[in-house]
C-alpha cells in the first residue's frame, strides 16, 4: 500500500512487466505528499490517489478530481495534502478520502466518493489540526469507525468520526497523561506491543498500551523506553522481526537526517530493554549494502 512519500515532485510508480521495470507518470506536477492505493471504483483494479486526483487503473489514463487541484511551487512546501487515507467514513460501501495537510497550517477534511465517475466529491469537515509527522488510520478498538492517532490539547489519543453521525465533525479522544509534546513530534505509529490481539499506541519514546476494556475514557498504561535519542523518526511498527514470539521495534532514527533500525525486545517489562540492530547508517554504507538514503520519513511494512 502507498501512503506517504515525502516532498513529491513527480508523481509515479513502477511496475514488472516479464522482469523489467515500466516507469508510469501521472503527473509532472507538485500536487501533494501524500498517496494512496486501493480500488476505489469497485472495477477489481487497483487505483491511485494523489492530492487532487483519482487515477484509475488498470492503465491510468483516465482520472477524477477530487478537489480542485492547484499546482504548488515545491521550493515553498505548501502542500495541503501530506496524507492521504482511505476508508468509507459514511458507510455507503465506498471508500471515501481523508486529507491531512500542513501540521501547522491545514484543518483535516474527508471527502465523499460519489460512486461512479465524473460526479463530485463532497467536502466534509473532520477535524482543526493533526498533530504529529506520521500520523495512523486504524480501527483501534475493533467497533468498525476508523481512529486517527494524534496529539491535541497536550494529550495523545485518537480523534474518531462520531458513531451516530458520520458527517458530523470529528471528536478528540485522550488516553495518556497530561504531557508536552511539539505538533511536529517525529516518532509514532500503531502495533501490538505485548501481543494481546490489541492496538497500543507507539511513540519515539515508549508506548501506550490499550487496556482489555477497550475503554477510550481512561488512561492507557504507559512503558517509557527511548528508541530514538537523535530527532526520532517518523512511522514505527511493532513486528516479531527475530521469531521469537516477541514484538521488536522497527523505525528510522531521524526521519530528515539518517538511520534506519530494528530494536529487538528483550522480553523484559520493568523496565522494557531493547537492543538496537542498524538496518542502514550513512552514505558511507553504500558499497557494502548497495544502497544507503537519507530522509526516511515514508516506512511501510
Amino acid at each position: 500500500m502507498l501512503r506517504h512519500v515525502s516532498f513529491l515532485l513527480l508523481i509515479s510508480f513502477t511496475t514488472v512487466i516479464g522482469g523489467n521495470f515500466s516507469k508510469m507518470v501521472l503527473s509532472d506536477q507538485y500536487l501533494c505528499d501524500g498517496i494512496a492505493a486501493d480500488d476505489i471504483d469497485k472495477d477489481g483494479h487497483l487505483d491511485v490517489v494523489a492530492g487532487p486526483y483519482c487515477y484509475f487503473g488498470p492503465h491510468f489514463d483516465s482520472k477524477d478530481s477530487i478537489y480542485p487541484p492547484v499546482p504548488l511551487d515545491p521550493a515553498l512546501s505548501p502542500s495541503n495534502s501530506m496524507f492521504s487515507f482511505l476508508s468509507d467514513f459514511n458507510r455507503d460501501g465506498n471508500l471515501d478520502v481523508l486529507v491531512l495537510g500542513r501540521v501547522h497550517r491545514h484543518q483535516a477534511f474527508w471527502y465523499e466518493n460519489p460512486g461512479g465517475r465524473g460526479a463530485e466529491w463532497k467536502k466534509h469537515f473532520a477535524f482543526h489540526r493533526v498533530k504529529g509527522e506520521s500520523p495512523s488510520l486504524v480501527d483501534a478498538n475493533s467497533d468498525g469507525v476508523p481512529e486517527l492517532l494524534t496529539h491535541n490539547e497536550k494529550y495523545w489519543g485518537w480523534v474518531t468520526p462520531k458513531a451516530s453521525d458520520p458527517y458530523a465533525p470529528w471528536e478528540f479522544v485522550p488516553v495518556s497523561e497530561l504531557g508536552e509534546w511539539p505538533q511536529f513530534y517525529h516518532g509514532m505509529g500503531v502495533g501490538d506491543m505485548n501481543r494481546d490481539g490489541r492496538v497500543d499506541i507507539l511513540l519515539n519514546e515508549g508506548w501506550y498500551q490499550q487496556p482489555v476494556e477497550a475503554n477510550f475514557r481512561q488512561p492507557w498504561e504507559k512503558s517509557e523506553f527511548l528508541f530514538s535519542n537523535d530527532r526520532g523518526g517518523a512511522q514505527m511498527f511493532a513486528m516479531d522481526v527475530d521469531g521469537d514470539l516477541d514484538a521488536d521495534m522497527i523505525t528510522s532514527l531521524n526521519a530528515h537526517e539518517w538511520g534506519l533500525a530494528w530494536f529487538e525486545n528483550s522480553g523484559a517489562t520493568n523496565p522494557p530493554s531493547f537492543k538496537e540492530h542498524l538496518i542502514m547508517g550513512d552514505r558511507s554504507e553504500e558499497a557494502r549494502l548497495g544502497v544507503a538514503f537519507s530522509q526516511p520519513h515514508a516506512l511501510e511494512i
